[in-house]
């Protein structure tokens, strides 16, 4: 089966924001697939930056830098670039990202991933670095969205690091589906919803209760195990879950259940 033949005719809801779904849309269509626009969160950068500023005009105080998304990447180097922070400071820092989509968005930019874990819970990330590189009196700088988790945060100072935690950025739920999704649920017309993150899930399942009795016949993908969780306690079990948890990762388990 030739790649354009993996997803051949499937129509595929993608729940990322709009400014993640190019990527994503592209990579659907490489496989055959229709891409379908259905953002249910909306990024923005935070509205005080105050508490993020702070910490980039202190870079040097810290000995790790924890990405755990590209978003905070992307939007941490923003606010260095808008503060005019000396690229020569954040190279005497050390780096971690969750996953190799954040560890690129760093190469992206010329920074190279000192450790990069594949688990992507706050807890399985915590003691995968610890046995490597134990946190205890090292101080750590969390770049996060507004709606992060406060478990690894909880964990580094719990076991002797001093963490500091910032908005990096700013995780707003939709508030309606787009046009093209619900033309497509009242035609029966959808296979697949993807999701990519738990506050899609909740943002996704807020407005499907609202709606007057929308079909839901249609097939689910989840980006990974905390999606996944998220998902059953709206109790919806997702019919496949990406392994590893990526993009590719998904739409090939999509491709492998459809077989």
């Amino acid at each position: 089966m030739s790649i354009m033949e993996k997803l051949a005719g499937q129509r595929i809801v993608i729940t990322r924001s709009m400014e993640d779904f190019q990527a994503a849309a592209e990579a659907v269509r490489a496989r055959g697939g229709i891409p379908i626009a259905c953002p249910m969160i909306k990024l923005t950068q935070p509205e005080n930056t105050e508490p993020l500023d702070r910490a980039l005009q202190s870079l040097a105080h810290f000995d790790w830098i924890f990405f755990t998304s590209p978003h905070a990447v992307q939007f941490f180097f923003a606010r260095t670039g808008a503060l005019d922070i000396d690229a020569g400071v954040l190279n005497k820092i050390n780096m971690a990202a969750v996953g190799s989509a954040t560890a690129n968005s760093l190469a992206s930019r010329g920074f190279q991933s000192d450790f990069t874990a594949e688990t992507f819970t706050g807890e399985n990330l915590f003691h995968d670095f610890n046995k490597v590189h134990p946190v205890e009196k090292k101080r750590f700088l969390l770049p996060l969205s507004n709606i992060a988790r406060k478990t690894l945060t909880n964990l580094l100072r719990e076991h002797g690091g001093d963490a500091t935690a910032v908005t990096a950025y700013c995780n707003t739920p939709a508030v309606d589906f787009s046009n093209e999704f619900i033309d497509g649920l009242k035609k029966n017309q959808i296979d697949w919803v993807t999701f990519f993150s738990s506050s899609a899930v909740n943002n996704f399942y807020r407005i499907l209760s609202d709606a007057p009795g929308p079909p839901t016949n249609f097939q689910i993908a989840s980006i990974g195990p905390s999606t996944t969780q998220t998902l059953l306690s709206h109790g919806q079990a997702p019919t496949v879950e990406a392994d590893p948890y990526t993009l590719e990762g998904l739409l090939d388990a999509i491709a492998n259940w459809i077989r």
